[in-house]
């Protein structure tokens, strides 16, 4: 299966064409279900009768998933962590963000989701491209969300728990989930900044320059609308309370007896470490292309600048950077400001 064959928006008539512009043998069966499932961990697949359309290719591909107990490279310890929270929750129903979520099971640190709404200031704290640090958020996020979602799914499969992906906003200081207004009007105030900037979809333009533009810009058309302070993607998960304990207690039996939770989130934190460490590595000695985020890879200080950001957003002994990263906002605000001045007086 040669991946570099993949080009966004292209249809295929049928499955023996998308074989043959892939360079892989055809099948039939389970031997068939094997190639679609590896090739929509590198791709987003669109089925329409015999035709298949490739909507958007992935900057890395999404986490591998064994059959057997669907288990990724986090193994055991992302599940037991995730059913403990659950079987703690007193009221039977858990609303949280795919960040507080990762935050609280240790696979990132404090800095993870401020940061990655900072990106100009956490360049210039951290001395590295904003390209770099929105590649290094792309790829992380897409491996999150799927070893996240690994587990919902595994424990919703077992009836354990029910889970959906909302829309959250803040309204005057007060979290609540989006009315049906709300959604339609953010998804089509996306979709409008989409069209402005010349996107197909959300996805694209997240790995872009454009990326901070448009959540500034779609903001914006957002509040002239609504009053909102902003909105996010969470879990609204509800847990089958007679079951969810002894899952959890099932998951700790197949840990080392003298696992601790603290332990377990100390081992979940350093394999999180040393998987996105790999996963630069091969970034980097896999790039070929001048264009795009290629440019960058290549480069030998590639995976020495991802080093630094994992130390500052993963690693759990990381001190916080809210400090310098909001100084560094003012900062930035201030000079733009200035530019701008000095722009309307020289034009």
């Amino acid at each position: 299966m040669n991946i570099n064959n993949l080009i966004a928006g292209t249809t295929y008539k049928n499955y023996k064409a998308l074989c043959e512009a892939l360079e892989m043998k055809t099948q039939t069966g389970n031997g068939r279900k094997a190639q679609f499932k590896e090739l929509e961990r590198h791709c987003k697949l669109v089925k329409s009768g015999h035709s298949i359309t490739v909507i958007e290719i992935y900057e890395e591909a999404l986490e591998k998933v064994e059959n057997r107990g669907r288990s990724s490279v986090y193994g055991n310890m992302i599940q037991f962590l995730i059913t403990d929270l659950l079987a703690r929750t007193k009221k039977g129903h858990l609303s949280i963000s795919r960040n507080k979520l990762l935050e609280t099971v240790n696979m990132i640190n404090e800095n993870y989701g401020f940061c990655s709404q900072n990106v100009k200031s956490l360049s210039r704290y951290a001395n590295i491209e904003e390209h770099i640090i929105y590649d290094f958020y792309n790829t992380s996020n897409n491996n999150f969300k799927s070893a996240i979602e690994t587990t919902l799914n595994n424990l919703q499969d077992k009836r354990v728990l029910w889970y959906e992906t909302i829309i959250k906003v803040r309204e005057s200081g007060i979290h609540r989930e989006a009315t049906r207004d709300e959604k339609d009007i953010i998804w089509a105030c996306e979709k409008e900044m989409l069209n402005e900037l010349s996107y197909e979809s959300v996805s694209q333009v997240r790995t872009s320059k454009h990326w901070g533009k448009f959540k500034k810009e779609t903001a914006k058309l957002i509040r002239k609308q609504i009053n909102i302070d902003f909105y996010y993607h969470a879990y609204n998960i509800s847990i089958n309370e007679n079951y969810i304990s002894k899952e959890r207690d099932k998951l700790m039996e197949l840990m080392l007896e003298d696992s601790k939770k603290d332990d377990i989130k100390n081992d979940l934190n350093a394999t999180v470490i040393q998987h996105f460490m790999k996963n630069a590595e091969n970034r980097h000695d896999k790039a070929f292309s001048p264009k795009k985020m290629g440019k960058h890879r290549l480069s030998e200080k590639y995976t020495i600048k991802i080093k630094k950001l994992i130390d500052l957003l993963i690693d759990d002994t990381q001190v916080s950077i809210y400090e310098p990263i909001t100084k560094n906002n003012l900062t930035i605000a201030e000079e733009e400001i200035i530019n701008k001045e000095l722009e309307e007086l020289f034009s």
